[in-house]
């Protein structure tokens, strides 16, 4: 026995139920309207002059002969087809409107043109492959939410909810706040050169700094003990050292020879 799974549980199918059910289940309904495609199959390198020859058919035979924009449509193989494929698909109410079409098309007009083109094509490989249109149809219950709102508007209908005109305010306010930028910094020239000013005179007293913490490894020497003559030599090194640091700094010999740095604007004793 045959069962049928509903809203209200296993329920069995009489034989004419049955019948009916499969008689459903397997009619498909063809539509008058055919699909037809001209199929040719180019050779090796010719491919680009078949589909410019092909464009010329369907503009200089094909529209006088009843094709139009609407129901004319070129294609070339690209995937899953052979590369050297190029149709020709055209669409008709019926199948006696397609040879009539046929029937309408200049001999003289074509056979001219297939001698032009008979060199680019593999040899039997132009044919016509009609086909009928199948409409794909849906049951109502396994129809789309999408399409059932548009099939029927009366039963379902959406409601989109609506904020709160205070609720929205604010809504527009955060994206304006997300959306606004900081204006760019700007500086004229008398600020720019300000600035650089400042930052000169912040490195030159670093280097002074460092000329001051300066000690030579010739001066430690002669602090732990060494002979006059590399005291001497040992001055001149280091007193070149710091000139090159800071050309404002002096280093003299103090009353006991210790080297001793000399600054711009310091009172020196008379002895000296």
């Amino acid at each position: 026995m045959f069962f049928s799974l509903g809203k209200q549980g296993h329920r069995p199918l009489s034989s004419q139920r049955l019948h009916n059910y499969r008689a459903r289940q397997l009619s498909v309904s063809c539509r008058a309207e055919v699909r037809a495609r001209w199929c040719l199959d180019c050779k090796f390198g010719r491919k680009a002059e078949g589909t410019a020859l092909l464009q010329e058919w369907v503009r200089d035979v094909g529209f006088p002969a009843g094709l139009s924009t609407s129901n004319t449509r070129l294609s070339s193989g690209a995937i899953g087809a052979p590369e050297s494929r190029l149709e020709l698909e055209v669409t008709f109410p019926s199948v006696s409107e397609w040879e009539r079409f046929l029937g309408s098309v200049s001999a003289k007009d074509h056979k001219a043109w297939s001698q032009r083109i008979q060199s680019m094509v593999v040899d039997g490989s132009p044919a016509w492959h009609v086909y009928r249109s199948v409409p794909v149809e849906l049951e109502e219950e396994v129809q789309q939410p999408e399409v059932a709102a548009v099939a029927s508007p009366a039963k379902h209908v959406q409601v989109q909810p609506t904020l709160h005109p205070k609720l929205k305010q604010q809504e527009q306010q955060q994206k304006v706040a997300l959306l606004s930028e900081q204006p760019p910094l700007s500086l004229d020239e008398l600020q720019f050169d300000q600035l650089l000013q400042q930052e000169l005179s912040n490195a030159r007293e670093v280097r002074q700094q460092q000329s001051r913490d300066l000690e030579s490894p010739q001066r430690l020497q002669l602090l732990g003990g060494g002979a006059s003559g590399d005291l001497e030599e040992a001055l001149k090194e280091e007193g070149a050292l710091r000139a090159q640091q800071d050309g404002d700094v002096d280093v003299v010999l103090d009353w006991k020879g210790d080297p001793m740095v000399v600054k711009p604007g310091d009172r020196m004793p008379k002895w000296l």
